[in-house]
């Protein structure tokens, strides 16, 4: 009995490693999301809190330095909200993409069970054509060797 042998298993198989690694980059992704978002909110806080000490404090030391660490801090959340505006972009077109190599992974699956099945059904066809063979071989025997008799 001859075993199945599917033509495309390498292919396959490199499909689910990219695959996987793509899921990799998509959780890589998420990660540094879930960073931003924590950090933003971390300096929108630290931006709310200099601005309220400024306005307290108006002719005090603390008061100036606090005035002064505003702008700094405005300008990286700002950087902070730009950057995560671009991850998740990456992460859109990391989805997308996970979803074209899931999708020719799952094609491969089907081409190789479809080809399984049409193997599994020409080695019973080719089973019963060896019964059949030998049965008429056994018939055709009976059939001489009553003849002689």
């Amino acid at each position: 009995m001859r075993k199945f042998k599917f033509r495309l298993e390498r292919a396959l198989r490199f499909a689910g490693l990219r695959e996987n690694q793509k899921k990799t980059q998509v959780a890589a992704t998420l990660q540094r999301i879930r960073f931003l978002d924590k950090y933003i909110v971390k300096l929108d806080s630290k931006l709310q809190q200099a601005l309220e000490i400024s306005s307290r404090e108006v002719n005090t030391l603390q008061g100036e330095a606090h005035r002064q660490s505003v702008v700094p801090t405005m300008d990286e959340l700002k950087r902070m909200q730009k950057l995560l505006v671009e991850e998740k972009a990456a992460l859109e077109t990391q989805k997308q993409e996970m979803n074209k190599l899931s999708q020719r992974r799952r094609s491969l699956e089907s081409l190789r069970e479809k080809h399984m099945a049409d193997f599994k059904l020409s080695e019973t066809r080719a089973e019963q054509k060896r019964i059949d063979d030998m049965v008429s071989v056994r018939t055709a025997r009976a059939l001489t060797s009553e003849g002689r008799d």
